[in-house]
């Protein structure tokens, strides 16, 4: 799982720890999914700043390598901590991923 300023072919660019809002028109956290052979379920990404839920994304998952990524548009003074979490279809937290954005 990665926080990316872009989605090439499918895979992220980069690996976002820190950025400026002003660099940025938006974000996107992708990932990777190994399941079962035959997997046909959901994912959650549910995007945080300074611990508040501001953008929740539900996405197919349908195979035992699956690869999705959810988009959070980014605005002048959303400066603050942000998380991004992916949650089963439990809801069960799976990975989540920490930055900052000045």
């Amino acid at each position: 799982m990665a926080v990316t300023t872009k989605i090439v072919k499918g895979n992220p660019i980069d690996s976002v720890r820190r950025i400026s809002s002003s660099s940025v028109k938006a974000l996107y956290c992708f990932t990777r999914i190994s399941a079962p052979a035959g997997t046909d379920t959901t994912i959650k990404h549910v995007w945080y700043i300074n611990d508040e839920q501001v953008a929740e994304d539900t996405m197919p998952v349908k195979g035992s390598h699956w690869r999705t990524y959810s988009r959070k548009g980014m605005e002048k003074g959303q400066s603050g901590e942000w998380r991004c979490e992916a949650l089963d279809a439990d809801g069960t937290v799976l990975k989540s991923v920490s930055f900052r954005v000045n």
